[in-house]
């Protein structure tokens, strides 16, 4: 028997069903099948030819990380047909599978998470959504929805990671309008929070380190207000980020996982005297644990950020409030807004200050320095008088004395 030489332009994807053209394959442990061309007859010619050209880019696609379904390779009338049955979640996948070497891991790791399991909750709990089917997904009811259990910043961040996953979609035409477009004008007037720069001053940061003098954290707690680091960034530092006279961030740890840092960068700290006696102690106090943390758990693991500030930071601060001892409750994180601020007074650069922390000059000034906190300066008698502030009138001698005798030094 002579076997007949297979077509040469036939694709191994390419399948004879029932005399009609199919195109089957696996991918990532799911089997996909479609026919690429509708009424297609497989001893027509051209219509294979038709199906091995779509079957060779779908491969090509997914060598290149491309493959986000079957959707762009439909004929129109089912393509709109899987448009009606196309959820949220399959073109969040499908933009999380396009961004993942694009996007950081921190992100990936908290943000992505965290719309994540806002979809879950949506279609768990709102079945008027149709399991979040794209056609029936409404900024209004979704809005409404999230905002029972997030707060509006958190809901505005997932929808805005959403609006951005369907606008991918839309520019590869798997669906034909973004259901999110227009949500801002659904989301309620953000209310920016008074102490989103404050810090504490130099006497309560005594306060606090007083309040924490023999705690497990205690420690901890010092380290971030003398560098101002990113509490991520001090839970990951081991001893050998320790050299001789610098401090290496190059990492972090962020719910659960190990991340680059928010930047990404390696940075530099300078190991100043106080900063150089701390870590005496910590060395002296702490020398054995299993991942060679600086600053371990009371379990001798990671620190979990979320946690200790819930159940140490909280509690701690609140009383101190409460007591009279503090004019306010601040997170963890202000930590760096306080070292940022007496940097700043200490009249060294911001330029300085942004490389030290591992930030800009902008966004030092836009969410770190406490202008107030600043302001809290004893102004030099530059006019060569004292003046009475309160009142804003002159003590001797006068001001027109002395105005006087300014200009008899120009005549």
């Amino acid at each position: 028997m002579v076997r007949k030489k297979k077509r040469e332009i036939d694709h191994k994807w390419v399948k004879n069903n029932n005399d009609s053209i199919s195109i089957i394959f696996s991918y990532q442990k799911k089997r996909y099948q479609f026919a690429p061309v509708q009424g297609g007859d497989f001893m027509n010619d051209q219509d294979r030819a038709i199906a091995t050209q779509i079957a060779r880019q779908i491969e090509l696609d997914i060598k290149l990380g491309k493959f986000v379904g079957l959707d762009p390779w439909l004929p129109k009338q089912l393509q709109s047909e899987a448009e009606d049955l196309t959820t949220i979640g399959d073109i969040w996948s499908g933009y999380m599978t396009a961004k993942r070497d694009k996007v950081s891991k921190a992100s990936q790791v908290s943000v992505w998470r965290q719309t994540d399991t806002c979809l879950r909750m949506i279609d768990k709990k709102n079945k008027v959504l149709g399991h979040y089917l794209v056609k029936s997904f409404t900024p209004p009811a979704v809005i409404k929805l999230l905002l029972n259990d997030y707060a509006p910043s958190v809901v505005a961040r997932v929808l805005s990671d959403l609006h951005a996953a369907c606008n991918l979609a839309l520019k590869r035409e798997l669906i034909t309008s973004n259901p999110l477009s227009g949500y801002q004008d659904y989301l309620p007037k953000p209310v920016k929070s008074p102490r989103s720069k404050a810090c504490y001053s130099q006497t309560e940061v005594q306060i606090i380190l007083e309040t924490f003098k023999d705690n497990h954290y205690e420690y901890f707690v010092k380290f971030l207000f003398l560098t101002g680091v990113r509490p991520q960034l001090a839970i990951a530092l081991t001893w050998s980020d320790i050299k001789k006279d610098k401090i290496i961030f190059n990492k972090g740890f962020t719910n659960g996982e190990h991340t680059p840092g928010k930047t990404g960068r390696e940075t530099h700290f300078p190991i100043y005297p106080q900063l150089g006696e701390l870590i005496l102690q910590v060395f002296q106090a702490n020398q054995n644990n299993i991942f060679s943390l600086l600053f371990p758990s009371q379990k001798k693991d990671y620190i979990n950020l979320r946690s200790f500030t819930k159940n140490v930071w909280r509690p701690a601060i609140t009383k101190l409030v409460e007591s009279g001892k503090l004019s306010k409750y601040l997170p963890t994180y202000h930590c760096r807004h306080s070292t940022a601020t007496f940097l700043a007074k200490a009249g060294i650069p911001s330029s300085t200050i942004a490389a030290l922390l591992d930030t800009s000059e902008r966004m030092l000034n836009k969410h770190y320095l406490d202008s107030q906190e600043l302001t809290k300066v004893a102004i030099p008698d530059f006019l060569g008088s004292r003046m009475d502030v309160t009142g804003f009138e002159p003590v001797t001698p006068t001001m027109s004395t002395w105005c006087s005798n300014q200009l008899s030094y120009t005549s």
